[in-house]
């Protein structure tokens, strides 16, 4: 009876410890319950934020891409202006070419040309009116010689593209101002080949 005495003493002594542990383990989850909801929620907020970081992973995705073609247009017309410019370089060398044969074409029209003596009397109106007299006089003398013959001009020298000299009779004209009666300044009576 001692023996049962003391240990149902000592079975009271524990019932009422694990009582207090109990009440302490209850305290404990009740202290635990807002934190395990926190914690739930952070969760959803992580999930929330994953799905937000997935979708600005695949917004970059797209961006990339997009760069990528850009770059690549970038790419197709820098290699079009790179041949454009080439072309316009070509170009612009066949101008300069085509501008040095015009200059070289140019020296030889002025070098034909500097053949070729023009009349002062032919385009000149002074020159003309004061040829008027002499003419006059001339036509006011009888005619007891034969008319002369037409000079003949010198033969002029043209070097044509082959480089072959050509030799060709010069022609020269000659504009003279004569009428019956009176001579009128602006009158053209006849041209002498």
């Amino acid at each position: 009876a001692e023996r049962s005495k003391v240990a149902a003493g000592e079975i009271s002594a524990l019932s009422k410890q694990s009582v207090d542990v109990a009440e302490k383990a209850g305290a404990m989850l009740q202290s635990m319950a807002p934190d395990i909801q926190r914690t739930a929620e952070l969760v959803q907020e992580i999930s929330v934020a994953s799905r937000e970081q997935d979708t600005g992973t695949q917004q970059i995705n797209q961006a990339i891409a997009q760069l990528d073609t850009v770059i690549q247009q970038n790419a197709s017309i820098s290699e079009e202006f790179s041949a454009t410019s080439e072309e316009i370089a070509s170009q612009a060398t066949m101008v300069a070419g085509t501008t040095e044969e015009l200059a070289a074409q140019a020296v030889r029209l002025k070098e034909v040309m500097a053949f070729f003596k023009v009349d002062a009397m032919g385009g000149d109106e002074s020159g003309a009116a004061a040829a008027r007299p002499a003419a006059r006089k001339q036509a006011d003398k009888p005619s007891s010689q034969k008319p002369a013959a037409p000079k003949r001009e010198p033969a002029i020298e043209a070097i044509d593209e082959t480089g072959v000299t050509v030799k060709k009779p010069a022609t020269g004209i000659t504009l003279r101002k004569a009428a019956s009666g009176q001579v009128k300044a602006s009158d053209d009576d006849f041209i002498e080949y």
